[in-house]
């Protein structure tokens, strides 16, 4: 059975290049050997809470770094992979993360 590696990153938005995201990204061949990008993007701003998004950068580090939101940013681009690599025939247990 053939592996994926799924990257996970941050850099420039493809849907608003004037925002940064956190993305997961993912080469991969669809049943008929054809390549397919996987791609899913989230803004890590959207995971806390509005009152909080104006707070300096160390701040947000401070108070966000090891919060439940980040691993639920995770999660939410993982199964967004995940769902896509079944769209085009790849299982969950082909992908690595």
């Amino acid at each position: 059975m053939k592996k994926y590696s799924v990257l996970y990153e941050g850099g420039t938005s493809r849907l608003n290049p004037a925002i940064g995201v956190d993305y997961m990204i993912a080469h991969v061949l669809d049943q008929d050997g054809d390549p397919v990008e996987l791609y899913a993007e989230e803004n890590p701003l959207d995971y806390i809470p509005e009152e909080d998004r104006d707070l300096d950068p160390e701040e947000l580090y401070q108070k966000y770094y090891f919060c439940d939101c980040i691993p639920l940013l995770y999660y939410d681009l993982k199964n967004e992979i995940i769902r896509r690599a079944a769209e085009v025939g790849i299982t969950e247990d082909q992908l690595e993360f």
